[in-house]
């Protein structure tokens, strides 16, 4: 019996209304019906709505089928045509030719393409993405056609979740009580508040977001104070797509001609209030001439792509301290501290801390301190680490072929008990003690339950434990790594490059932190002998000043550094 799963895609309110996912489930169950000889089993369904087919990155269910396709959960995977897998010509390509190589059959209905039975199915496919890009393009090419009508028709965008103004029809309206929020905004910024001291002036005073919330954040008040919509002026083009594409939102800085529209709404501050403002978060403003970054995309360091807060957030980074000679040294912060304010600064303000993060800065030198050490440590205790991993994998073995058997033998016994139950079942039917149509929708349950439970018992067939071979590669890489890959520094180095090779995440909390690091690659293997990760716990390091003057002849920046007690760091090994 092969196991397959159906793909179906909704983007637009247009496409929702001709390919609706009722209408796809609908096709999907009468071309089962009418492929009932195939003896296939449905795994699973995977949907993605109102998400764009030319790029893969936001598409979920997507890329959820294709995680499950390279475990092995199905061999088979259909869709209604080809712009419902992608209207994207390379991701189409790239991905199809990896799954078939995989062994995955890929059926499109409407196309009438399938990869097992045609032989030409690369160049027929191809063609096939080549017409949905172009179909793409021109969609595109269309609306910004249409949106430069309704510009220069000065048509409001949006739904009206603006902050002061409620949209009645196709025009903005001034909402009284929310206009004393947006005034009281300016207010305070011209008379020298921050974003800071007016973020904690509304909540003290329980104003509301123009999304209903209580709890403001910096960001939300300095676009209030940038959005020039307030002193009547739209304006269009503040961004733009970068391709049809990609559609990635860049900052419009002169890229794209602007249109500007005076007096459009109702204005809620004047227009010299809203300018003086612009020239005072101008006054505030860093220096970052030459720097491009995309909306929503701040700029990231390698320790920042690593860092997690113990609340669950990213952590930011910002300046910590300047020294006389010049120097400047930083830190990093929890993210949820950097939109609504620290702890101590909160309370200290008379402010609510309640599900306020309370995690304290973490210093740079320390994450610099950590990596010289724990490297160090790895190097120096190598034989011992190999040795440890070396048990470990071997164990994994019996652990994983003992969890396997044990889930094994459970769904067995539910199958032959169900199937047990439609046997029954036919013997009642036949017996005339129930109808055709009871018969029919008892047998449907039973078959949607079975179904399941061989979906999830082919799921941990499929998905086979740790392999002798699999412990003999994944150890030697880790005996590669830990002694060649670790030793191959040059003095004056952070470590930075093996920061970002080989730690997944560091997460930090008020009294330690936790090092969690990968000590192996990908090892592409076949489908049926997929690799579970394991990690394990080798032990505590207690970090003093002695190691930071020893480490400072690599890093100037730990020769300046106190020490109030001992940084802990709790180091994790994943294989």
């Amino acid at each position: 019996m092969d196991s397959i799963c159906f793909y179906a895609r909704v983007s637009t309110k247009h496409e929702s209304q001709l390919y609706s996912f009722e209408n796809q489930v609908q096709l999907y169950d009468m071309f089962l019906v009418e492929h009932s000889h195939e003896n296939w089993e449905v795994y699973d369904r995977y949907f993605d709505k109102g998400i764009t087919g030319t790029s893969m990155k936001k598409r979920k269910g997507f890329l959820r089928m294709i995680d499950d396709a390279k475990r092995g959960c199905f061999n088979t995977i259909i869709t209604r045509e080809a712009s419902r897998f992608a209207r994207n010509v390379q991701d189409t390509l790239n991905v199809s030719i990896d799954l078939v190589e995989r062994g995955i059959r890929l059926i499109f209905i409407e196309d009438k393409l399938d990869t097992k039975q045609d032989e030409d199915w690369k160049s027929r496919l191809t063609q096939l993405a080549i017409d949905a890009e172009k179909h793409s393009k021109t969609q595109s090419v269309n609306a910004k056609a249409g949106q430069k009508i309704s510009r220069a028709k000065h048509v409001l965008y949006g739904n009206g979740n603006v902050l002061g103004y409620d949209r009645v029809g196709k025009e903005y309206v001034i909402n009284a009580e929310q206009a004393k929020v947006v005034r009281l905004i300016f207010d305070m910024c011209l008379r020298g508040s921050g974003s800071r001291d007016i973020q904690y002036e509304l909540e003290k005073k329980n104003y509301l977001t123009s999304t209903g919330l209580e709890n403001w954040n910096v960001a939300t008040i300095t676009r209030i104070l940038r959005n020039s919509i307030y002193c009547g002026t739209v304006v269009y083009n503040k961004s733009y797509s970068s391709d049809y594409l990609h559609q990635k939102r860049i900052l419009n800085k002169g890229e794209v001609e602007q249109l500007v529209v005076e007096d459009r709404v109702p204005a809620i501050v004047s227009k010299e209030d809203f300018a003086r403002a612009q020239e005072i978060l101008d006054s505030h403003k860093t220096n970052n001439k030459g720097v491009v970054t995309t909306v929503g995309k701040p700029p990231t360091t390698i320790f920042g792509k690593k860092l997690k807060c113990s609340c669950g957030y990213s952590m930011q980074k910002k300046k910590y301290h300047t020294y006389k000679d010049g120097h400047t040294a930083y830190c990093y912060q929890c993210y949820d501290q950097v939109n609504r304010g620290s702890f101590t600064s909160r309370k200290k303000h008379g402010v609510s801390v309640e599900g306020v993060c309370d995690t304290k800065i973490i210093p740079d030198w320390k994450l610099k301190l950590a990596s010289y050490t724990i490297f160090d440590m790895l190097i120096d205790r190598r034989e011992d680490i190999i040795d440890i991993i070396d048990k470990l994998l071997e164990s994994a073995v019996d652990d994983d072929k003992n969890l396997l058997c044990s889930e094994q033998e459970f769904y067995e016994k539910e199958i032959e008990a169900l199937k047990r139950r439609i046997s029954k079942l036919m013997d009642l039917y036949t017996n005339e003690y129930i109808t055709l149509n009871e018969f029919n929708e008892k047998k449907k349950e039973i078959d949607t339950t079975m179904n399941e439970y061989n979906a999830k018992l082919n799921k941990l067939i499929t998905n086979k434990c740790i392999t002798p071979k699999t412990i003999s590669e994944r150890l030697a890489e880790c005996k590669d790594i830990i002694t060649n890959s670790f030793m191959n520094y040059k003095d004056g180095t952070t470590y930075e490059l093996l920061v970002d090779s080989f730690v997944d995440r560091i997460i930090v909390s008020n009294d330690k932190l936790e090092w969690h690091m990968r000590l192996t690659k990908e090892i592409k293997m076949p489908l049926d002998d997929v690799i579970r990760e394991k990690e394990v716990f080798i032990g505590t390091l207690s970090l003093t000043k002695d190691d930071a003057t020893y480490y400072s002849k690599y890093c100037n920046d730990l020769s300046r550094v106190r020490f109030d007690k001992a940084l802990l760091v709790d180091i994790y090994l994943m294989f």
